[in-house]
């Protein structure tokens, strides 16, 4: 409980001669606005409370430890067994130049006492140092207008005065009347460029061209021992990706493919090497991947395929899981096999994964895994 707050701020003006030196800059004197107390802390309220380093004491315990300091607000531990009662807190921030002190009231707070006989008349304290000037108060509102006084009598004649400003510009007369045609004069220089005007309406279209020559033989991805893997057949899934067309068992087969050496975390092609990627993963109801697998719909079923399918890699060797339908059923999974270096636990290896039950459409798988003999690196021909 805050009591009373005492300041002290010193000012200082050498007489004599004028001589302005340099000091160093301190921080703002602190002020008290009032305390409370908890069993364990103080918390202080005021202004100016940053700054500098807070040295706090409370009666004859202390310094205290500062356990928070704001501009407004600074929180200390309080002493263990500290006894209920009236304390004099004093608060110093950086030098002691810079001190506040009050009177705190740790417990809880009695009833007020009967007031005590005034103490006699102290002697007058010595005249304080005058403070500095205050700041310029704003300008009173205008006074009402005297009576006019009389008339004074005429006074000398002044010396000349200096030219006065210029008066302010005249309205414009009256239009007078037209003069006479002048000769012709110089054609003058071209005009500047003007801006571009807008864009007009679309026209209608025009009519429809003749029918271009037949292209040229499709591009198709070729695996390092000059296997064709099949057609390119269009973009991938991003990145520079795209997706061939192959022909495995009778089945029209998608596979996606790209650049392989690629920064992992910017994406940034880094070199010229082609791989293939994988296309998903297979769904098990059962929780350690075990039992029948299905392909999750939309892996390996773009259109064009004839069989949904999904393809893994690992260690250079590919294996390729194909549905003998193409009619998807709801599954409801509990485990999924991750299919290549992307969609892998293990960075290079395919692997398996728990995953919260939930319902899916998906393939199953009614036949053997096939194991590819394409060889990386793959190129475009």
């Amino acid at each position: 409980m805050l009591r009373n707050t005492k300041l002290s701020i010193a000012f200082s003006l050498a007489l004599g001669s004028l001589s302005l030196v340099a000091t160093p800059v301190q921080a703002a004197v602190p002020t008290i606005a009032n305390s409370s107390s908890t069993s364990t802390s103080l918390t202080i309220n005021g202004t100016n409370l940053s700054g500098g380093t807070a040295t706090v004491t409370l009666g004859s315990s202390g310094p205290l430890i500062v356990t928070s300091q704001a501009a407004t607000k600074l929180v200390v531990t309080l002493p263990a067994g500290l006894v209920a009662g009236d304390y004099t807190l004093n608060l110093q921030i950086g030098s002691k130049t810079n001190s506040a002190a009050s009177i705190v009231t740790i417990g809880a707070v009695g009833p007020a006492g009967p007031a005590g006989p005034a103490g006699p008349q102290g002697p007058a304290g010595q005249t304080g140092a005058s403070g500095a000037t205050g700041a310029t108060g704003a300008a009173g509102a205008t006074g009402p207008q005297g009576p006019a006084g009389p008339v004074g009598p005429i006074g000398p004649q002044g010396v000349k005065g200096d030219t006065g400003t210029q008066g302010a510009q005249g309205s414009t007369g009256p239009t007078g009347a037209m003069g006479a045609q002048g000769p012709q004069g110089d054609k003058g220089d071209q005009g500047l460029q003007g801006t571009t005007g807008a864009t007009g309406p679309q026209g209608v279209a025009g009519p429809q061209g003749p029918v271009g020559p037949p292209g040229g033989p499709a591009l198709s991805l070729i695996d390092a021992n000059g296997t064709v893997v099949g057609s390119i057949y269009g973009e991938g899934y991003g990145w520079g990706s795209g997706l061939v067309l192959a022909r495995v068992g009778g089945e029209r087969i998608i596979i996606p493919f790209g650049f392989a050496n690629r920064d992992e975390s910017s994406g940034a092609i880094v070199g010229p090497e082609i791989n293939l990627g994988s296309t998903g993963f297979l769904v098990y109801e059962s929780n350690d991947c075990s039992g029948q697998a299905y392909i999750m719909y939309g892996f390996g079923s773009a259109p064009g395929a004839s069989k949904p399918s999904a393809l893994f890699q690992s260690n250079g060797q590919f294996t390729l899981y194909m549905a003998m339908t193409t009619h998807a059923q709801s599954v409801n999974f509990a485990s999924w096999f991750m299919g290549g270096p992307q969609n892998s636990p293990v960075p290079g290896e395919p692997g398996c994964e728990q995953f919260v039950s939930g319902a899916a459409q998906a393939f199953p798988v009614d036949t053997a895994p096939i194991a590819l003999n394409w060889v990386p690196p793959f190129s475009v021909q």
